[in-house]
């Protein structure tokens, strides 16, 4: 004759116990979900500016440099009072970034104190902030030279 099975019984579960539980896997999906909508904007507000690079040496070889950031507004004059960051990084992975010290603008022309760690295929980023608030974010490629 068949038998049933008995029925394997779990504890009940306490109410505050299941709420809680219900609540932190809530927290957890909805800070997932959101999270992702925090991420800094990459975003050029400033494609007007005309925006250049000049290196001393020329072309850029590896050690010291001096580099200049040329900004110019769409009538030609220079654009004085950013706050500029500039970022080199090269194209392999695993080389640690060179970050250039930048130096007070006049007539457009900011100084960068910059030092060119190896030879090879660099990517250069300029991200600041206008006067007026809007962000600047460019990138510029650039190949270094190993000393002769």
């Amino acid at each position: 004759m068949f038998r049933p099975r008995p029925q394997k019984s779990f504890p009940a579960c306490d109410t505050s116990l299941c709420w809680l539980w219900i609540t932190l896997a809530a927290g957890f999906v909805l800070s997932a979900v959101t999270g992702c909508g925090l991420r800094r904007v990459e975003v050029d507000q400033a494609p007007e500016i005309d925006v250049r690079v000049l290196t001393s040496p020329t072309p850029p070889r590896v050690g010291s440099a001096e580099l200049t950031l040329e900004l110019l507004d769409p009538a030609g004059l220079g654009v004085d009072l950013a706050v500029l960051q500039v970022r080199g990084d090269m194209l392999h992975p695993g080389m640690a970034p060179v970050d250039g010290i930048v130096g007070q603008a006049v007539n457009g022309h900011y100084p960068v104190a910059f030092e060119w760690s190896m030879a090879g295929d660099w990517i250069l980023t300029v991200d600041g902030q206008l006067q007026d608030g809007r962000r600047l974010l460019r990138t510029f490629e650039l190949r270094v030279e190993p000393v002769p």
